[in-house]
């Protein structure tokens, strides 16, 4: 299977995006364990 040219220029433009996404993503799960750790700590 060989890519063509256009093929490269879309995943090429394609992958920073997924990356910066799933950076976003990871942050915001991060965070929403640290606010529910934060949470039970004042409940108790």
């Amino acid at each position: 299977m060989s890519r063509t040219c256009s093929d490269s220029i879309i995943i090429a433009s394609v992958s920073p995006c997924l990356g910066h996404g799933i950076g976003i993503e990871m942050r915001a799960s991060v965070r929403h364990v640290w606010d529910m750790r934060r949470l039970r700590d004042v409940l108790v």
